[in-house]
Order: C-alpha cells, then structure tokens, then sequence
C-alpha cells in the first residue's frame, strides 16, 4: 500500500485499501511499541484512513502530527484540506471550517486555496443551515466575502483553475465584492497635500530617493538600497531630515529592521548611520501620526496592517469595512490616504480576473 502508491491507485476509501491498511497499521504499530516510532509518511496514510473509518479525531491528530515533520508537511497539509472540503460536501459545516483554520495556523503554502475554501464553507453554511437574511447568516457571508477577498488577493491565479467555478455557491459574493471594489477604486486620492514646494528641487529629489528605495526593497534588492541610503547620508541630507514629507511604508520599515543593528555596528560610521535611520524612523512615525488622524476611523485597522506589511490581512479589512458601511464608499471616505485608494484599486484588479459568467455555466 505505502510503497506502491495502491491508495492512489485504487483510491484511498476502498475496501481493500482500508482492510489492507489497517492489518498494516497494526503491524507497524506493534514493530513499533506504539504509535510514537511511526514514519511521518506513515502517519499521513493512517490520518487518511481514519477519517473514511469515521474517526475525524484521529484522522486529525495523524495529520498535525505529519505536518510536524519538513518531509510530511505539504502532504499532511493537502490532505487535511481535502477533508475540510469532504466535511463540507457531507454539510459538517462547523468541523469544515475548524479544519480550514487548524490549517490557516500551519500556513501552507497553498493558503490563497485554504482561505477560498474557508469562504466557500462559511458561506454555504449560511444559505444551507441559517437560511439566506437571518442576522447569524449575514455576519457569516460578511466573513465569507472578506476571507474570499484575501484568498483572491494572495493567490490571484486562483480563477484559473476551472474547479474554482465549481462554487457556485459564492456567485452572488464574489459579484458583491467586485461591484464595492469596482465603486471604492473610482475615488480620487485628495490625501494630504505635500508640505514642500513641489518645484522645490531638493523636495523633488528626496521624493524621486524615496520612490528608488522603494523600487529596489519590492524587487529584493535590498543590498542596493542600503548602499543607497548609505549614500544619501552624505548626498541628500533633507531626504532623512524631512522624511515625513515625502515617507515610504516600505522604507520606513527597512530602516526599523537595520537601525538596531547598525547602532551595534563595530564601524563607528556604520554606527552613525544607524542614528541618521533613527530620525527617519521618527520622521515616518510623525507621518503615519498625521496620516491617522485624518482618515476616518473605520479604516485605521486597514492602515495598520499596510504600515506593518501585512497586504493580504489589510484587503481582507478593507473589504469588511466596505460591505459593512458602503456609505463610506459614496462619501469617498477613503479618498484622504492614497494608499488606501491604491489598496482598493489592486483588490479590484484582481477581483477582475473573476469571470462571473463561468459561475452560471457551472
């Protein structure tokens, strides 16, 4: 079974499979003293026959105990997947999501999948067991747009797949969350206006540095932009002095990581570097303080997810804010930071890649 690939071959839920494997288990369970000597691609296969065997329990704690091991991880990961999905078609609805999330835990890296699957689940679980209107079944389709965004927004490629219309059930979400994104990315970004002439040359300078950095930290080329900002200590000193007129999320949080290291340099002007990224630290700071202060407060939580990184998380809020209050949206309440306008116009390009008619078709 486990060195011919016959659960593959003959499909893990057959007869013959499940009696063979259990006289296998047994054995090896008993070369073994117990359970705790078990290979991690032993495990796999017995988390597997546990559950067509009706033991979700020990089907999962074979699985988390795979997923432990660097060689069992991704199967371990695909195979609990694949029950969360079985957990669904049986309408187990609460045991399908609790597994999607036990998932989202170990971080796989097929989570865009994951996290579709989750939406799908929590969304069938509203129409099928709480009925479509009920206040329990809109706070679930609230989280099923919203986890269906971040889905979408990690792994856009996710519409490729033709098993992804399958889903027929997320139809009138996904078309919610186009037609917000849709509206929220027609809003003009009015942020805050620059502080500095814009035919000041040396303002126009440090803005076009900022946009450089920034360039090379999303490319990965981070060797380069500390020797540019290196560079800049000595070149273009309002660059650090007037940071906040012209701050970078991006730079702002590779300066945060380097300058602790720097001020321990052994270098004495490596040192003074570090205390030169200390007042672009605080620049940024007194930004992000002032850029708070005048977006609305529904959005705060999407800000600091983007200032920390966290992309993904920031679209999943923005989307929940927005189907919560799409007032905001009329009111162009987002329009006061144009990284939240930005923000809403990736969601919706990738949210184009949708195509709804497919749904209908499935």
């Amino acid at each position: 079974i486990l060195t011919q690939d016959l659960a593959e071959v003959l499909g893990s839920d057959n007869p013959y499979v499940r009696r063979l494997g259990h006289l296998a288990a047994e054995v090896l369970q008993e070369k073994v003293k117990g359970e705790g000597g078990l290979s991690p691609r032993y495990l796999v296969h017995f988390g597997l026959m546990a559950f067509y065997d009706g033991d979700l329990e020990r089907a999962e704690k074979y699985l988390l105990r795979a997923a432990q091991h660097e060689e069992s991880f991704q199967d371990a990961c695909t195979k609990l997947n694949f029950i969360g999905t079985q957990l669904r078609r049986q309408e187990r609805f609460d045991q399908a999501i609790r597994i999607y999330r036990r998932l989202l835990e170990l971080s796989p890296p097929f989570l865009g999948v994951v996290l579709f699957n989750l939406a799908v689940a929590l969304r069938t679980k509203a129409v099928v067991r709480l009925g479509e209107g009920t206040p329990e079944a809109a706070k679930l389709e609230l989280e099923a747009l919203a986890t269906a965004v971040e889905a979408l927004y990690r792994d856009p490629r996710l519409p490729e797949d033709e098993n992804f219309y399958q889903n027929t059930v997320m139809l009138p979400t996904l078309k919610k969350a186009q037609a917000l994104f849709a509206a929220a990315a027609r809003a003009q970004a009015s942020a805050v206006q620059p502080e500095t002439d814009p035919d000041d040359p040396v303002a126009a300078a440090c803005r076009q540095a900022s946009r450089k950095v920034e360039a090379l930290l999303k490319a990965g080329k981070e060797r380069e932009a500390l020797r540019m900002l290196y560079s800049l200590t000595g070149s273009l000193k309002q660059f650090f002095l007037e940071f906040d007129k012209h701050a970078s999320d991006e730079v702002k949080r590779f300066a945060e990581r380097l300058q602790p290291l720097l001020l321990k340099h052994r270098d004495p002007k490596m040192r003074t570097f570090g205390k030169v990224l200390s007042i672009l630290v605080a620049k940024a700071k007194q930004a992000q303080a002032r850029r708070a202060a005048s977006v609305h407060p529904a959005f705060r939580r999407v800000l600091g997810f983007l200032e920390q990184g966290h992309q993904a998380k920031a679209a999943r809020e923005m989307a929940r804010v927005l189907a919560t209050a799409p007032s905001l949206i009329k009111d162009q309440a987002h329009a006061s930071d144009p990284n939240l306008v930005a923000l809403c116009r990736e969601i919706r390009d990738k949210l184009a890649e949708v195509e709804l008619d497919k749904f209908k078709r499935a």
